[in-house]
């Protein structure tokens, strides 16, 4: 159990490759151990020592419960070992403690001139403190999210404020995009009528205005969440489950009609979206180059980055995985 528990704790996955390896040796014959020291070595990357035990854990009687699991992870090696062949050059670099906290910062918005940067962050700051599931105090809850904003003064960024009371409040609170002039910020709030759905705000000034719903051929009964704006305003790119797509969560596109509403929404079809979820679409300054996640197309495992170009008016080119690491 412990060994199953650093799987999932960031930075202490090496920590179950080795309990695992140690269950191996001392009990070859413990039940599902070639699975779970397989999606151990997945996880640390380690894609040739995770297909060994796969295969064989495949192959082993009760194994059914886990078939599924093991066929995606099959899958997922094979890309890894063929993406790491050709790693990115490129640098992660952490933001510091000015942005970060000990409390969790995700879902970064940007103006396109870089000076103004809006994250929704989840920690003992926030404004309903922790809660239960329906919204309660509760000292063994949980941080309901809000949305905090930072401005950069030359190269440096100031402390992150709280956005304001329009958007602010006790419940779910959370970011998803904002347009490139830095008017328009589109949020995500879980309502009474639905499980969640898409907002927009506008900045009056220096004040963003009370949020407003986007209309039904955006927001159904169905999940909405993460949305991108075009950088000429007339199309909105998001993320719905609701039913008629390709699979999972899927990216769906709308288009500003003449008289300023939002049009039906059209599915982004097969090249695009996949049988998996499909999230987080981003739309480039180019305006033909989208940026998405999927957990499906050539992934490595969970969510990977891909990118796409948009080649007609409803038509994509086959979307890239943006590489290792």
């Amino acid at each position: 159990a412990l060994a199953i528990c650093y799987t999932y704790k960031s930075g202490e996955k090496k920590k179950a490759v080795t309990f695992f390896e140690e269950i191996l040796l001392s009990d070859p014959k413990s039940k599902h151990i070639n699975y779970e020291l397989g999606r151990a070595y997945h996880l640390t990357s380690e894609f040739d020592k995770a297909l060994v035990q796969l295969k064989i854990a495949k192959e082993k009687k009760g194994s059914k419960d886990k078939e599924k699991n093991i066929i995606e992870l099959i899958r997922f090696c094979g890309n890894g070992i063929e993406l790491i062949q050709n790693p990115v050059d490129v640098e992660i670099e952490n933001m510091g403690p000015v942005i970060n906290s000990s409390g969790s910062e995700y879902v970064p918005v940007i103006s396109s001139d870089e000076s103004m940067l809006i994250f929704t962050y989840a920690g003992k700051n926030c404004i309903g403190g922790l809660q239960n599931q329906y919204g309660q105090p509760d000292p063994k809850g949980y941080y309901y999210e809000d949305i905090l904003v930072s401005y950069k003064i030359g190269n440096l960024w100031l402390t992150p404020e709280d956005i304001g009371s329009n958007i602010n409040s006790s419940a779910h609170d959370a970011c998803v995009a904002l347009s490139g002039d830095g008017q328009k910020l589109f949020i995500y709030r879980d309502t009474d009528e639905g499980s969640g759905e898409i907002f927009m705000s506008e900045l009056e000034g220096n004040v963003w205005l009370r949020p407003i719903k986007m209309n039904i051929n955006i927001n159904t009964e169905h999940w909405a969440g993460s949305s991108s704006l075009s950088p000429d305003e007339r199309t909105i790119y998001f993320t719905s489950e609701r039913p008629g797509g390709q699979g999972g969560d899927d990216i769906y596109k709308s288009e500003m009609r003449e008289d300023g509403i939002w049009d039906e929404a059209i599915n982004l079809g097969p090249q695009i979206n996949t049988e998996y979820d499909d999230d987080a679409p981003f739309i480039h300054p180019d305006n033909k180059t989208l940026y998405f996640s999927s957990m499906g197309h050539n992934s490595l495992g969970g969510y990977d980055i891909f990118s796409a170009t948009r080649t007609s008016d409803t038509a994509w080119a086959q979307a890239v995985n943006i590489g290792y690491p």
